[in-house]
């Protein structure tokens, strides 16, 4: 079964969002993870996407922000991206603590 959603971001002169999808559902230890994909739309064509799997917290929707700005607004390639990605998963583990005494993640 396919486990997937959609995150928007609407505003003046904006309106955009981006779909996710993945096999297992997230679980409280997935925390926050991104990557980029390419979805097929048709036999010949495709679309490079980004994807964001994350556990709702205020450090999750900051990050996310992030993401989209650098994937929509400053339309980031596919390559730019994923080393953005590697960037703010290193700044994020020096931001946010991990406290995983409970089974829960703060990203």
């Amino acid at each position: 079964m396919k486990h997937r959603g959609r995150i928007q971001a609407q505003g003046e002169n904006l309106e955009a969002s981006e779909a996710w999808s993945q096999n297992k559902p997230p679980t409280k230890n997935d925390g926050f993870s991104a990557w980029t994909d390419t979805f097929q739309l048709t036999d010949n064509s495709t679309v490079d996407e980004l994807v964001i799997s994350l556990e709702l917290s205020n450090e999750s929707v900051l990050l996310s922000i992030e993401l989209i700005n650098a994937w929509i607004i400053n339309n980031f390639s596919k390559q730019k991206m994923e080393k953005f990605i590697d960037k703010l998963f290193v700044l994020k583990e020096t931001i946010f603590q991990a406290d995983t005494t409970e089974n829960e993640v703060y990203v």
